[in-house]
């Protein structure tokens, strides 16, 4: 039940994503890696609550990435 809401939320993001993809593309790697890391936690959660412990690990390295970038603590590689 768990992984059926895991993918429903991907399937429903991919229109959004396009959408929003097309005013990220104009848009700063601050910005994008603020909706990044938005996105990253919903994941994280979800991963989280099926117990999946390598993926929370990996979305939870990928947050702390995206949100340095966001706060400009790290420059863009």
């Amino acid at each position: 039940m768990m992984f059926a809401a895991f993918f429903m939320l991907i399937i429903n993001a991919e229109s959004h994503v396009k959408e929003e993809a097309q005013i990220l593309e104009m848009g700063s790697p601050t910005k994008t890696a603020e909706y990044i890391y938005a996105h990253l936690q919903d994941l994280t959660r979800l991963a989280r609550q099926s117990e999946m412990e390598m993926l929370v690990y990996l979305l939870e390295m990928a947050q702390i990435e995206a949100l340095e970038i966001s706060k400009q603590i790290r420059p863009v590689r």
